[in-house]
């Protein structure tokens, strides 16, 4: 089973995503929090078994990257999933994310998830 926690301001999107996901062939148990303090409470009360923390850039009280920044002092094998709307964000830098995807393009995170589980990672 892959345990993702995925972190984003917009319930529609959330919704979107979780049923493509569930769609998908992979066996999965997804934790929804729709802001960063609400996504670090839900990280420590599964003490820190997610395979995989799936964010949005834009949250209210922090981005994406800072939540992320404090996940990885936790855990830096974690293997950390920025989207965005905003897909100039994918030419920045940010230290603590693993791969950028653009919410247009949720089929490559998909995609992802599927070729990462396959491999164990």
């Amino acid at each position: 089973m892959i345990n993702i926690l995925l972190i984003d301001d917009n319930s529609g999107f959330r919704h979107l995503l979780k049923e493509m996901l569930k769609e998908s062939t992979l066996n999965l148990n997804i934790v929804e929090a729709d802001n960063p303090i609400e996504g670090l409470s839900q990280f420590h009360k599964y003490e820190r078994k997610f395979d995989f923390i799936i964010t949005d850039f834009f949250l209210p009280i922090q981005n994406g990257n800072d939540f992320l920044e404090i996940v990885k002092s936790h855990d830096k094998n974690i293997c950390c999933l920025l989207i965005s709307a905003d897909e100039s964000i994918q030419y920045k830098n940010y230290p603590y994310v693993d791969h950028f995807f653009a919410k247009s393009d949720t089929l490559s995170l998909i995609k992802y998830l599927k070729m990462h589980s396959f491999l164990g990672i």
